[in-house]
């Protein structure tokens, strides 16, 4: 069982001065009130821990103690309270309550109780109550430990596991813990949040050999998954598009066939998207352009064939483009209303037409189309691009002539125009 760092607050609840209180502490998952008859309220900033309770008097006294899930408690999320309780005297009382110490109590015993990995998620709460019916002016002393832990969701265990059976992963480079008892938080390549979501999943190049398992789709936390430079073969899942939490999907270097799923379309948080270096075929689905934080898409190394679909240029973040080496015959002009459009590769596809002037955008940086089928003179706009680095047109059939615009161009580091039908002499800002 996943021991959480956990911390604890205290509130205005049961009788506390709420100007004593503490407000709750950012990433909690539990509360501990100590209440009247304890000792004075403290933060505690641990999973675990124990107290003594002394009184010397012979009144009927109660010391309680209230364990609650905060509201930052997911719905998935599962703590445990576990308690012993310890007193040298029978007529020393422990009665633990789930929920309302008005409710009849989980147990209820005298001298020592312990209460083990009780479930005190979705708003669930567990009060401790010590009392004490001493009457003979003796001595009354209670010792408490206490612990809270992390309940794994079993749907999230599944979901590891069969990524784990569908890809061979007793094969694989690395896979410490997997499939043990350990927490799957402590898997490697999986990372969780204080919550113990699991929130990532990083395996690049770790020997995974087989199909991606639709149960990745039941991780509704997940934000990172990595595994680039694998093995792995089948279609794309359609049902990673319920991944609504995902930012970066990186599966390529694989050998991924079939189509691109539209229903990818709704990863509204995804900001990159690298599927480079598969066998995947078809087109580039519109709905691609309803990622709106979409910052990275590389998709270079495929089959992918016919015209960039227009609505992608609705992709408003998106920065870099990566076409390379499929078999894509048009790029929109629309590409050039991105506002933070800074690189456009789209070398050796079956790209022809001009170079729409819309690509002469202030922000753009690198744009490749070496080894097209593209014609026409070179857009003068381009000239205006102050930020270029690199502008690579080799092998088209442009002509006319080299724009005397380019010597605005002093962070060039690479231009090339071979095998074109260029004409006139080379300018002299190109050298010589």
């Amino acid at each position: 069982e996943l021991l959480a760092r956990v911390f604890l607050r205290f509130s205005a609840r049961a009788g506390l001065n709420p100007r004593n209180s503490m407000p709750p502490l950012e990433n909690s998952v539990a509360t501990l009130l100590r209440t009247s008859g304890c000792a004075n309220p403290q933060r505690v900033s641990s999973s675990a821990g124990s107290f003594s309770q002394e009184w010397a008097d012979q009144d009927f006294r109660i010391c309680s103690w209230l364990f609650e899930p905060t509201e930052a408690l997911g719905s998935n999320a599962g703590v445990t309270l576990s308690v012993m309780a310890t007193a040298p005297k029978p007529e020393h009382e422990m009665f633990f309550y789930n929920g309302n110490s008005a409710a009849a109590p989980l147990i209820h015993k005298y001298s020592g109780a312990e209460l083990k990995d009780l479930n005190v998620s979705g708003g669930a709460a567990v009060f401790v109550r010590l009392a004490s019916t001493n009457t003979s002016g003796s001595f009354c002393s209670f010792s408490v430990t206490w612990s809270l832990g992390f309940r794994a969701d079993a749907v999230q265990v599944s979901a590891l596991q069969s990524l784990f059976d569908a890809t061979n992963g007793p094969q694989w480079t690395s896979a410490s813990l997997w499939k043990t008892s350990s927490p799957p938080c402590t898997w490697v390549g999986v990372k969780c949040d204080a919550l113990h979501h699991v929130v990532e999943i990083s395996l690049n190049g770790n020997r995974l050999q087989g199909t991606l398992p639709t149960e990745l789709a039941l991780l509704p936390a997940l934000e990172i998954l990595e595994l680039s430079y694998n093995k792995l073969s089948g279609s794309l899942p359609t049902q990673f598009g319920r991944l609504s939490a995902i930012t970066a999907l990186h599966l390529g270097g694989n050998r991924f066939h079939g189509t691109l799923p539209t229903q990818w379309g709704n990863l509204r948080a995804l900001s990159t998207l690298y599927l480079d270096d598969n066998n995947l075929s078809g087109t580039l689905p519109t709905q691609f352009g309803n990622m709106k934080k979409l910052s990275t898409l590389k998709v270079p190394s495929n089959q992918l064939r016919g015209a960039v679909p227009t609505h992608l240029a609705r992709a408003g973040k998106l920065k870099k483009i990566y076409l390379e080496h499929n078999d894509f015959t048009s790029l929109p002009s629309e590409l050039g209303l991105l506002p933070k459009l800074q690189r456009l590769y789209a070398a050796g596809n079956k790209l022809s037409g001009t170079i729409p002037t819309e690509f002469a955008v202030p922000t753009i940086r690198r744009l490749d189309f070496f080894r097209n089928k593209m014609f026409g003179p070179l857009p003068t706009q381009l000239g205006r691009c102050l930020d270029f680095e690199r502008l690579i047109l080799g092998h088209n059939s442009f002509s006319g002539t080299v724009p005397t615009q380019f010597a605005n161009l002093t962070k060039l580091d690479r231009l090339s125009l071979e095998s074109n039908y260029l004409t006139g002499t080379i300018p002299t800002y190109l050298g010589t």
